[in-house]
């Protein structure tokens, strides 16, 4: 199976997942709860505030925010802005302009607000940087990571995205790592396992080469990221949060993690632990 289809698979694994852990009406404030049968969507279950200060994360915030289609490079791209193209139909704005290649070189931001971008920003030079990389699962398949980065040409932050962040122990030293990384060493993000973060089970089928064989089962809890960047206070963000903080903001999604009680201690068939997606925007840098 190829990355693609696998990478698709996996996120309509996770729109479509169910719960099925009892847990789900424990400590629970919602008279709905008790009206909740054994396995129900996690999508209908959010709205009541599954998990407290972690709530599971809706499809619709999937869309909240992105920052897409960096032409970066590990080294860095410079790119001397000509324009910010807004497509309103797609609720995009690209920086676009010369970058010493055959094509332009672009930064995509994804349902963020048109005017936090100047024009001020035109005939600015900044450095675009990128790194992809993949994760194998117990069934030898992949799944994708990347982290992309954009900066002045004075090295000033403007922003910052990682998808697919996983834990990187146990890896082999050629495999392509991108959390933490050197590119952005006045950013940490990491889970803040909470009291209040209830667990969560889900099921799924999976099996070699893609090939749905068999019912697996994860014990789960959604907990919120702690993002702190040099300088700043530190900041909490739930799945499907916007915070905005200090002339920074911050969006965290799909952030899961196994528990103790779950049987293999894996996300799903991945063989990591943990698995979250963060953006940072520096808004005092788009002007």
């Amino acid at each position: 199976m190829s990355k693609k289809i696998f990478m698709a698979a996996l996120f309509f694994i996770m729109f479509f997942l169910f719960s099925c852990d009892s847990s789900l009406n424990k400590n629970s404030d919602s008279d709905s709860f008790d009206e909740i049968s054994s396995c129900v969507e996690i999508a209908a279950t959010n709205e009541n505030g599954i998990g407290g200060i972690c709530p599971l994360e809706k499809k619709s915030e999937q869309l909240k925010r992105s920052i897409n289609d960096v032409t970066g490079s590990e080294k860095g791209n410079t790119m001397k802005i000509e324009e910010i193209l807004y497509l309103e139909d797609r609720n995009e704005v690209i920086p676009k302009g010369e970058c010493g290649q055959e094509n332009k070189c672009a930064a995509t931001f994804k349902n963020y607000d048109r005017s936090m971008f100047k024009d001020s920003l035109i005939g600015k030079e900044i450095v675009l940087y990128s790194i992809e990389g993949y994760y194998g699962d117990i069934y030898r398949e992949e799944a994708g990571r990347d982290l992309r980065v954009l900066r002045h040409k004075d090295g000033t932050l403007i922003a910052v995205g990682g998808t697919g962040i996983v834990n990187e122990d146990g890896e082999h030293e050629w495999d392509i790592k991108v959390w933490p990384s050197e590119l952005v060493p006045e950013v940490k993000v990491e889970q803040k396992i909470l009291p209040s973060c209830e667990s969560f089970c889900v099921e799924y089928m999976a099996g070699p080469d893609g090939e749905k064989e068999s019912l697996h089962y994860d014990n789960l809890i959604a907990p919120p990221l702690e993002i702190t960047v040099t300088g700043k206070k530190p900041v909490v963000v739930k799945n499907g949060e916007v915070v905005a903080s200090e002339g920074y903001e911050y969006f965290v999604r799909d952030s899961i993690r196994a528990t103790e009680e779950d049987s293999d201690g894996f996300v799903f068939v991945s063989g990591k632990k943990y698995k979250f997606d963060f953006f940072i925007v520096n808004t005092e840098a788009l002007k």
